[in-house]
């Protein structure tokens, strides 16, 4: 798959005079594509973590490997990624000791006298997200280590590499404090959960239930007496329009939260067109495709920056048809909890792509507390909520930041002072 490189040497063509550009070829750096590790030796808990191209970014992986490996597929803590299908995540890895699948490929420098690794991490991002950019629209995107190879890209003198390595893994550090501000908030917020949701506020009496234990004025129900799941359309490829009402795809369904980093759109008179796929304010959508991933659901209640949208397929919309017994948020944050979530990994179809049958989702039950003691479980749960969005929005604008100093750091457009 041919692509033009040649913005690489026109977008670091004006550099300073102490600087050079290099290639990433065999003198420079070091590239091992990951293995083709056999998914019967795949088990959930079991065995050496194994990277695969969705776990790039993260610090954990859904999956171990359980048979024997060649030990030079091991990646360690720091070691640079990079995704080679769908997006092309360059990421550092930061978790354990783990094996490196297909598709994925481990960078570093041959000669750190000549480029810090720290640098390359930072450096190589741009070119990789520009071929990204430019790879054509087929089913699945797929980068090469030849790819790689004729990137090329800006080398200051190896001090001034290591102060813009510095300064940006200063805001590397911060991104990853508020990392754990977040962390710790979302414990807090799983443990009340856990509590509020199954022991409620101040009960002193209990009855025993199929759901457990559950305070004497809560009730059992079926979600078929409380819900109706809708589930989304197809449209065609030529319906698609640059600009009009956003279009909720399963990517667009995250943890908790919607995000719309891709965006689709329809005409606007599919509002009208199809009313019962517009989605509203306080909307919860679910995931009918791969719903859990690493133990969480991907499930969203829309807010005003949602909407309008309309909904696709592979996305379900539960609409509350006994809004007298049942908040939105007090549903949405049942469905959130780990004791639903495991009843959804129960009822999924499947293995590889896992499914949700809305029929058999449904016939799941809940506890139901009275109105009242809703509305006061749901204030405790969205306070907790409002930190943590407080801090992912600082988290954003540290990004901002980055991706800002990034821009004129590595183009040599600030000069940084090397003592």
């Amino acid at each position: 798959m041919s692509r033009n490189l040649g913005y690489y040497v026109k977008y670091f063509s004006e550099l300073p005079k102490e600087w050079r550009t290099i290639r990433l070829d065999k003198n420079v750096v070091d590239i091992l594509p990951g293995y083709a590790f056999k998914s019967y030796f795949f088990e959930e808990f079991k065995g050496t973590p194994l990277i695969r191209v969705r776990d790039v970014g993260k610090d954990k992986t859904e999956i171990c490997y359980n048979g024997d490996f060649d030990r030079k597929y091991i990646v360690q803590k720091n070691d640079i990624l990079i995704g080679m299908d769908g997006e092309y995540l360059v990421s550092r890895w930061n978790g354990p000791k783990a094996l490196l699948n297909q598709r994925v490929c481990r960078i570093e420098s041959l000669d750190e006298n000549f480029i810090d690794n720290d640098y390359l991490f930072y450096v190589v991002k741009k070119p990789i997200k520009k071929i990204e950019i430019q790879t054509p629209q087929t089913t699945v995107k797929h980068l090469s280590t030849k790819d790689i190879r004729k990137i090329r890209v800006p080398l200051p003198p190896l001090p001034e590499q290591h102060k813009i390595a510095s300064i940006l893994s200063t805001v590397d550090d911060a991104i990853e404090k508020t990392d754990e501000v977040i962390g710790k908030a979302e414990m807090l917020k799983r443990g009340l959960m856990q509590s509020l949701l199954t022991r409620g506020i101040g009960h002193i009496k209990f009855r025993k239930t199929k759901l457990g234990e559950i305070p004497e004025p809560w009730k059992i129900k079926k979600l078929e007496d409380l819900i109706k799941i809708r589930s989304g359309n197809y449209f065609k490829y030529s319906e698609f329009v640059p600009k009009g009402i956003k279009v909720l795809k399963i990517d667009n369904v995250s943890f908790g939260e919607i995000s719309w980093e891709n965006k689709s759109f329809l005409p606007i008179s599919y509002v009208k067109k199809f009313p019962d796929l517009t989605l509203e304010k306080n909307s919860i959508v679910i995931a009918l495709n791969r719903p859990v991933i690493n133990g969480k659901l991907k499930l969203g209640i829309l807010n005003d920056v949602d909407i309008p949208s309309i909904l696709y397929q592979r996305v379900g919309k539960l609409v509350n048809q006994k809004k007298s017994e049942l908040l939105d948020f007090y549903l949405y944050y049942v469905m959130s909890s780990s004791f639903f979530i495991k009843e959804i990994k129960r009822i999924s179809i499947g293995t590889d792509q896992p499914y949700i049958n809305p029929t058999e989702l449904v016939k799941l039950k809940i506890r139901i507390p009275p109105i009242s003691e809703q509305i006061k479980i749901v204030s405790i749960l969205r306070e907790i909520d409002a930190l943590i969005q407080k801090e992912k929005y600082s988290k954003k604008l540290l990004k901002e930041l980055k991706n800002g100093l990034m821009q004129v750091l590595l183009k040599g457009k600030v000069r940084v002072k090397v003592d």
